[in-house]
């Protein structure tokens, strides 16, 4: 539990708001040009690389060259944390309509449930990231 009240924990939950924000807005902005899964994608697509970019740098501070292996990795793990995104958006979305009553979600409604969604995931990444992506044992403190 330790681990998640770390320093390292409150870098990697910034840089991934950070992360996340950029996510949201792209989708949000995408969503007027394509439909709502190309958006979605788009935001996933734009916050992968300000993550990685961002927990590299920042958050694990490795020194070692960035690999092929490590960049596949770290898709890897967000690949299955866009899973979990993708269902926290679909169950809050029907959530919400079913609250209001309404069968057609506004773009608002879709933004909501959808910043839910990318922030479902961050405990199962930070530890995936931390220990398969950047092989950094669970208790140190990546510096």
């Amino acid at each position: 539990m330790n681990s998640f009240l770390s320093q390292q924990f409150v870098r990697f939950v910034l840089a991934n708001s950070v992360a996340a924000g950029l996510n949201v807005l792209t989708r949000f902005m995408a969503s007027y040009v394509l439909l709502d899964i190309w958006a979605v994608l788009a935001g996933f697509c734009v916050g992968l690389l300000t993550s990685y970019l961002l927990c590299r740098s920042y958050v694990f501070r490795t020194i070692r060259r960035a690999s092929i292996a490590e960049m596949a990795r770290f898709i890897v793990i967000n690949l299955a944390a866009l899973g979990i995104t993708w269902y926290v958006y679909h169950v809050t979305l029907r959530w919400i309509l079913a609250l209001r009553g309404e069968s057609i979600p506004s773009p608002e409604l879709r933004t909501c449930a959808h910043a839910f969604g990318v922030a479902a995931p961050v405990f199962f990444s930070f530890l995936a990231q931390k220990t398969y992506t950047f092989r950094q044992r669970f208790r140190s403190n990546g510096t």
